[in-house]
Protein backbone atom coordinates (compact mmCIF):
# COMPACT_ATOMS: atom_id res chain seq x y z
CA UNK A 1 0.00 0.00 0.00
CA UNK A 2 2.72 2.60 0.72
CA UNK A 3 4.74 1.58 -1.90
CA UNK A 4 1.78 2.02 -4.28
CA UNK A 5 1.33 5.28 -2.76
CA UNK A 6 4.84 6.61 -2.99
CA UNK A 7 4.62 5.13 -6.62
CA UNK A 8 1.60 7.86 -7.57
CA UNK A 9 3.12 10.58 -5.86
CA UNK A 10 6.65 10.10 -7.60
CA UNK A 11 4.24 9.45 -11.13
CA UNK A 12 2.56 13.22 -10.12
CA UNK A 13 6.05 14.77 -9.53
CA UNK A 14 7.28 13.82 -12.45
CA UNK A 15 4.16 15.01 -14.50
CA UNK A 16 4.57 18.34 -12.81
CA UNK A 17 7.72 18.37 -13.84
CA UNK A 18 7.54 18.05 -17.41
CA UNK A 19 4.65 20.48 -17.52
CA UNK A 20 7.02 22.91 -15.95
CA UNK A 21 10.06 22.11 -18.30
CA UNK A 22 7.23 22.08 -21.18
CA UNK A 23 5.90 25.71 -19.89
CA UNK A 24 9.56 27.28 -19.88
CA UNK A 25 9.90 26.02 -23.16
CA UNK A 26 7.11 27.72 -24.23
CA UNK A 27 7.86 30.59 -22.22
CA UNK A 28 11.49 30.61 -24.17
CA UNK A 29 9.91 30.29 -27.71
CA UNK A 30 7.12 33.68 -26.99
CA UNK A 31 9.59 35.68 -25.61
CA UNK A 32 11.99 35.30 -28.59
CA UNK A 33 9.41 35.57 -30.94
CA UNK A 34 8.25 38.46 -29.64
CA UNK A 35 11.98 39.80 -29.72
CA UNK A 36 11.80 39.35 -33.14
CA UNK A 37 9.10 40.87 -33.64
CA UNK A 38 10.05 44.19 -32.10
CA UNK A 39 13.19 44.14 -33.99
CA UNK A 40 12.00 44.06 -37.02
CA UNK A 41 9.98 46.84 -36.53
CA UNK A 42 12.42 48.82 -34.73
CA UNK A 43 14.55 48.45 -38.12
CA UNK A 44 11.72 49.32 -40.11
CA UNK A 45 10.58 52.52 -38.09
CA UNK A 46 14.75 53.07 -38.71
CA UNK A 47 14.81 52.57 -41.97
CA UNK A 48 11.94 54.74 -42.71
CA UNK A 49 13.24 57.28 -40.54
CA UNK A 50 16.53 57.50 -43.16
CA UNK A 51 14.65 57.16 -45.74
CA UNK A 52 12.13 60.64 -44.75
CA UNK A 53 15.44 62.06 -44.32
CA UNK A 54 16.86 61.34 -47.13
CA UNK A 55 13.74 62.61 -49.22
CA UNK A 56 13.82 65.82 -47.07
CA UNK A 57 17.24 67.09 -48.46
CA UNK A 58 16.70 65.57 -52.51
CA UNK A 59 14.19 66.43 -54.47
CA UNK A 60 12.51 63.64 -55.84
CA UNK A 61 10.28 64.36 -59.05
CA UNK A 62 10.92 61.32 -61.11
CA UNK A 63 10.58 57.13 -60.96
CA UNK A 64 14.68 57.02 -61.74
CA UNK A 65 15.16 59.33 -58.43
CA UNK A 66 12.76 57.17 -56.44
CA UNK A 67 14.62 54.08 -56.90
CA UNK A 68 17.40 55.48 -56.95
CA UNK A 69 17.11 56.54 -52.84
CA UNK A 70 14.76 53.77 -51.98
CA UNK A 71 17.55 51.38 -53.26
CA UNK A 72 20.19 53.14 -51.01
CA UNK A 73 18.30 53.58 -48.35
CA UNK A 74 16.40 49.95 -48.36
CA UNK A 75 20.14 47.92 -48.32
CA UNK A 76 18.66 44.76 -47.57
CA UNK A 77 16.46 42.11 -49.41
CA UNK A 78 13.06 42.70 -48.13
CA UNK A 79 12.10 39.60 -46.73
CA UNK A 80 8.39 40.72 -46.32
CA UNK A 81 6.24 42.07 -49.17
CA UNK A 82 6.01 45.51 -48.40
CA UNK A 83 4.10 48.40 -49.98
CA UNK A 84 6.36 51.63 -49.78
CA UNK A 85 4.41 54.77 -50.89
CA UNK A 86 5.55 58.54 -50.92
CA UNK A 87 3.02 60.77 -50.70
CA UNK A 88 2.38 64.31 -50.81
CA UNK A 89 1.16 66.79 -48.06
CA UNK A 90 -2.62 66.18 -49.55
CA UNK A 91 -2.38 62.16 -49.38
CA UNK A 92 -1.44 61.88 -53.10
CA UNK A 93 0.58 59.34 -53.99
CA UNK A 94 3.67 60.11 -55.49
CA UNK A 95 5.76 56.85 -56.04
CA UNK A 96 5.10 53.50 -54.67
CA UNK A 97 6.17 50.06 -55.14
CA UNK A 98 3.74 47.51 -54.06
CA UNK A 99 0.35 47.76 -54.61
CA UNK A 100 -0.75 51.11 -54.95
CA UNK A 101 -4.19 50.30 -53.88
CA UNK A 102 -3.35 49.72 -50.64
CA UNK A 103 -1.08 52.91 -50.56
CA UNK A 104 -4.38 55.43 -51.38
CA UNK A 105 -6.47 53.29 -49.20
CA UNK A 106 -3.89 54.25 -46.42
CA UNK A 107 -2.96 57.88 -47.77
CA UNK A 108 -5.43 60.04 -46.06
CA UNK A 109 -4.99 58.27 -42.45
CA UNK A 110 -0.97 58.27 -43.40
CA UNK A 111 -1.09 62.32 -43.72
CA UNK A 112 -3.15 62.83 -40.47
CA UNK A 113 -0.78 60.90 -38.50
CA UNK A 114 2.91 62.55 -39.95
CA UNK A 115 1.01 65.82 -39.36
CA UNK A 116 1.11 64.56 -35.54
CA UNK A 117 4.71 63.55 -35.99
CA UNK A 118 8.28 65.18 -34.74
CA UNK A 119 10.72 65.61 -37.41
CA UNK A 120 13.13 62.60 -38.12
CA UNK A 121 10.33 60.52 -35.76
CA UNK A 122 7.94 58.32 -37.01
CA UNK A 123 4.98 55.84 -36.00
CA UNK A 124 3.82 52.51 -36.03
CA UNK A 125 -0.22 52.41 -36.71
CA UNK A 126 -1.90 49.01 -36.69
CA UNK A 127 -5.02 48.77 -38.70
CA UNK A 128 -6.09 45.54 -39.47
CA UNK A 129 -5.36 43.56 -41.33
CA UNK A 130 -1.93 45.63 -41.70
CA UNK A 131 0.48 47.45 -40.00
CA UNK A 132 2.24 51.05 -41.57
CA UNK A 133 4.78 52.55 -40.47
CA UNK A 134 4.27 56.52 -41.08
CA UNK A 135 7.67 59.18 -41.15
CA UNK A 136 6.69 62.82 -42.15
CA UNK A 137 9.17 64.55 -44.62
CA UNK A 138 9.32 68.09 -43.59
CA UNK A 139 10.94 71.05 -45.97
CA UNK A 140 11.63 74.29 -44.41
CA UNK A 141 9.72 73.12 -41.16
CA UNK A 142 5.92 72.45 -42.81
CA UNK A 143 5.04 69.04 -43.85
CA UNK A 144 6.10 68.02 -47.89
CA UNK A 145 5.20 64.57 -47.86
CA UNK A 146 4.71 61.35 -46.09
CA UNK A 147 6.61 58.51 -46.22
CA UNK A 148 5.47 55.22 -45.46
CA UNK A 149 5.48 51.33 -45.48
CA UNK A 150 2.94 48.71 -44.94
CA UNK A 151 2.73 45.05 -44.81
CA UNK A 152 -0.14 42.77 -43.65
CA UNK A 153 0.31 41.45 -40.58
CA UNK A 154 -0.16 37.67 -41.77
CA UNK A 155 2.83 38.01 -43.82
CA UNK A 156 4.76 39.57 -40.95
CA UNK A 157 3.62 36.40 -39.26
CA UNK A 158 4.20 33.59 -42.15
CA UNK A 159 7.62 35.26 -42.17
CA UNK A 160 9.10 35.16 -38.24
CA UNK A 161 7.17 32.06 -37.61
CA UNK A 162 8.00 29.87 -40.80
CA UNK A 163 11.21 28.06 -38.83
CA UNK A 164 8.24 26.88 -36.35
CA UNK A 165 7.02 23.96 -38.83
CA UNK A 166 4.81 20.95 -37.16
CA UNK A 167 6.31 17.24 -37.90
CA UNK A 168 6.47 14.02 -36.56
CA UNK A 169 9.59 14.56 -34.70
CA UNK A 170 8.11 17.30 -32.40
CA UNK A 171 4.79 16.62 -29.75
CA UNK A 172 3.61 19.34 -27.81
CA UNK A 173 1.17 18.57 -24.84
CA UNK A 174 0.17 19.77 -21.65
CA UNK A 175 -1.34 18.17 -18.74
CA UNK A 176 -2.97 19.43 -15.32
CA UNK A 177 -2.06 18.16 -11.86
CA UNK A 178 -4.02 14.80 -12.27
CA UNK A 179 -1.74 13.91 -14.89
CA UNK A 180 -4.53 14.86 -17.93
Amino acid sequence: SALITLNIFFQQSLQMEVAEQFNKHQLLLSTSTANSIKSYFYFLREEIVELARELSEKDVESEAVFDRVTTNELKHKRLIKTNVGILDAGGAVLFYRGDKGVIEQLALQAVKEAGNIKPMDAKIVERQPLITVVAPVYKNGKLARVALFSSEIQDIANHLFMDLKSGAKWYAWMMDKDGN
